[in-house]
């Protein structure tokens, strides 16, 4: 006879899936593995040794987690060949030529470019 789950271990909690696009980023990046729950870690262990509340605490590690996953965390490369601004280096695709559309990535990648 197969016993059934009760329902409090069936659900998923909100962190674990966070965490496993947090796994997956780091693969579809090229960051080492478990990158975003290391700096995860991090974060939660200088929330508890500055005595953070349990709200605030909270809300470092979903924060933090968040960050690593996703489109947002490459986000500081991004701005170093951008700069802060990176709407302003957007293009219309549907209504350019691909040299206009390519334009918007290439100029800021040309001025990041160290010149030897």
């Amino acid at each position: 006879m197969t016993e059934k789950a009760s329902p409090a271990t069936d659900r998923v909690r909100t962190a674990e899936m966070i965490a496993a696009a947090c796994l997956a980023t780091d693969l579809g990046m090229g960051f080492p593995f478990e990158h975003g729950l290391h700096a995860t870690l991090m974060a939660m262990r200088l929330a508890d040794l500055a005595n953070v509340d349990a709200d605030t605490a909270s809300q470092t590690y979903y924060a933090c987690l968040l960050t690593y996953s996703g489109c947002t965390t490459d986000a500081e490369e991004s701005t170093r060949i951008f700069g802060q601004s990176m709407t302003e280096h957007l293009t219309p695709v549907e209504h350019g030529s691909r040299a206009q559309s390519l334009a918007g990535v290439n100029e800021p990648c040309l001025r990041s470019t160290p010149h030897w």
